[in-house]
């Protein structure tokens, strides 16, 4: 078929998050340019020479947009970088605070056009769109695996782990503690945002999105012993409660707020496990492996053998990083300090493997009582 011609450069460049393959693609998406492409072949040949002509990826990155599952953006310059470079406006929707799809529009004659017209534009930068202001650019891969989402978010961890305990039936808290959180589809039992929130903290003071995000958790840190306190009186001490927490590593490495947090919880005498969520796809590479250890599907990665690491990192790292290399991987190895866990979102037994996990980190349920059955034995006649 002539289409197997194009299948390396389709999977590198078009990753097919929905589609099994790329005849169904065709199907979804490719018969409204009839009858200016005639077959299948020619639509993705057209398809493929758009993406270089109109490259959204490299325009952004030059402009210092660099995907991200972390990093916030502003929306209004992230759609001003796009209509300088084309000269049209593109349709954005997202996920939360993540885009999730970019649409750049064209005519049948395949000369770019707006996606959206009139007061529609001023919509996307409303709250009533699917895009906050403020929005990352999470990373995804086209590696052929069998995933709908590369990168799983915290909140799409939270809203599964809800979903998963309403049908087994167990009671569980989540708490907001993400400042510019906007859309949630799980209930929110406390909320920072009735402390303090992005956007006001932006509009008064003048801050970037980064900024105003520490400003936040600062604000927060201040209030550990009135509002938090206040809030966490309402739960009994069996009651089990999920933080979700800002995505932004700097967060955790280089501000003390999420660690005098923890510190507030167990002195409050809360048993606490903090969940790291790293993308598989990052810890088949042996570098980011590395990276992810210190920051805290292969089963060859989640208990990993040490000679192969350090292998394949020497290999990668420059011969003055040899002894540095050694070190870490023996850190790793001989202290035990990391443990992966595989976690698949559509998998309820998966979900529930991890929480298994959590509660023997928190000890929940031990000092529960044991419900037992009296059974009085039946009288003899």
């Amino acid at each position: 078929m002539q289409i197997s011609t194009l299948l390396d450069g389709l999977q590198k460049y078009w990753p097919s998050l929905s589609c099994g393959s790329s005849s169904t693609c065709h199907e979804k998406h490719g018969t409204c340019s009839s009858p200016v492409v005639q077959d299948e072949y020619s639509y993705f040949v057209t398809v493929l020479n758009l993406f270089f002509k109109y490259n959204v990826t490299k325009v952004l990155n030059e402009a210092g947009y660099i995907p991200s599952n972390t990093e916030k953006y502003p929306l209004g310059g992230i759609v001003s970088t796009i209509e300088n470079a084309f000269h049209t406006t593109p349709s954005l929707i997202c996920s939360r605070d993540a885009v999730e799809e970019l649409h750049l529009c064209f005519y049948k004659d395949f000369k770019p056009r707006d996606c959206v017209v009139g007061s529609i534009i001023q919509d996307m930068y409303s709250s009533r769109s699917s895009c906050p202001k403020y929005v990352s650019l999470p990373l995804y891969f086209s590696s052929g695996l069998d995933v709908a989402e590369t990168a799983i978010p915290w909140s799409t961890y939270c809203s599964s782990l809800y979903q998963h305990c309403e049908i087994v039936g167990r009671s569980i808290h989540i708490v907001n503690l993400d400042p510019a959180a906007e859309h949630f589809d799980y209930p929110v039992a406390m909320d920072i945002r009735e402390l303090i929130s992005l956007d006001d903290v932006m509009e008064e003071l003048g801050l970037g999105p980064n900024g105003a995000l520490i400003y936040c958790m600062e604000e927060l840190e201040d209030n550990l012993d009135d509002w938090l306190t206040e809030e966490l009186d309402n739960y009994r001490d069996d009651d089990y409660l999920v933080f979700d927490c800002p995505g932004q590593i700097e967060l955790f490495s280089h501000v003390p707020v999420l660690r005098n947090f923890v510190k507030h919880l167990k002195r409050k005498n809360f048993n606490v496990c903090a969940v790291y969520l790293i993308d598989s796809q990052f810890i088949t590479d042996v570098t980011k492996f590395i990276s992810g250890c210190m920051d805290l599907f292969l089963q060859c990665y989640l208990n990993p053998e040490p000679r192969a690491l350090l292998s394949e990192l020497n290999q990668r790292m420059a011969p003055q990083f040899l002894k540095l290399n050694k070190a870490l991987i023996e850190l790793v190895d001989e202290y035990s300090m990391v443990n992966f866990v595989p976690l698949d979102l559509k998998k309820e037994s998966s979900i529930q493997y991890v929480l298994a996990q959590i509660d023997n980190c928190i000890q929940y349920g031990e000092d529960a009582d044991v419900k037992v059955r009296d059974f009085d034995p039946e009288d003899e006649e």
